[in-house]
């Protein structure tokens, strides 16, 4: 397998023996100072043959192998975030954790279908009571008409008056006349009419 050079060291004329030491070695013969720091030459080379432990670093990689145990032993390694939504000793498979939702959804539906039947029953009473109520209103309404038009002519028959104008519309149906005040009728049942 051929290896294609950087353009940075293509470019340039490096010296050729340590050129090819570094790629068989992985090492250069770099300036270090006491304190450790590398002394590299921050100018580019020029076209004069460079030296090349001035210009690169050989930086090698390794593979570091972590101990679980010195991890543990120096940092919490558990949950302790989320701790409220799910205990962390607890080992819960996601098939479980579905099938728990999916359980609460189910039981969830079935309590709507339940209230949703309770509403409707109770939609449908309260059409029936309103019905009733009605019917009782309409029927009482009739009969009060029905006593007021038979009591009318009975008075009428009796001299008492001539029409039905001549009598209050409050029970008794009394005849007017300038003395009595007229009467208001108090019956729950009985609606206002507007023909008077």
């Amino acid at each position: 397998m051929s290896y294609k050079l950087p353009e940075y060291i293509t470019n340039y004329k490096f010296d050729a023996a340590e050129l090819k030491s570094v790629f068989d070695g992985g090492t250069t013969n770099n300036n270090i100072d006491k304190f450790g720091n590398y002394i590299l030459k921050p100018e580019l080379p020029d076209a004069k043959q460079s030296v090349i432990s001035d210009q690169l670093i050989v930086v090698g990689s390794t593979n570091t192998n972590i101990s679980a145990d010195l991890v543990e032993q120096y940092y919490d390694t558990s949950f302790s975030e989320f701790t409220d939504h799910m205990d962390a000793s607890e080992d819960i498979s996601a098939e479980q954790a579905q099938m728990e939702i999916e359980s609460d959804v189910e039981d969830q539906l079935r309590r709507e279908e339940i209230l949703s039947t309770q509403v409707d029953e109770l939609v449908n009473a309260l059409e029936r009571e309103t019905q009733r109520g009605t019917k009782f209103q309409e029927d009482a309404e009739r009969n009060y008409k029905a006593t007021k038009q038979m009591m009318i002519e009975l008075r009428i028959k009796n001299g008492e008056g001539t029409s039905e104008n001549d009598f209050n519309d409050a029970f008794p149906f009394l005849p007017k006349t300038d003395t009595t005040s007229e009467f208001v009728e108090n019956s729950p049942f009985v609606m206002e009419s507007d023909d008077t």
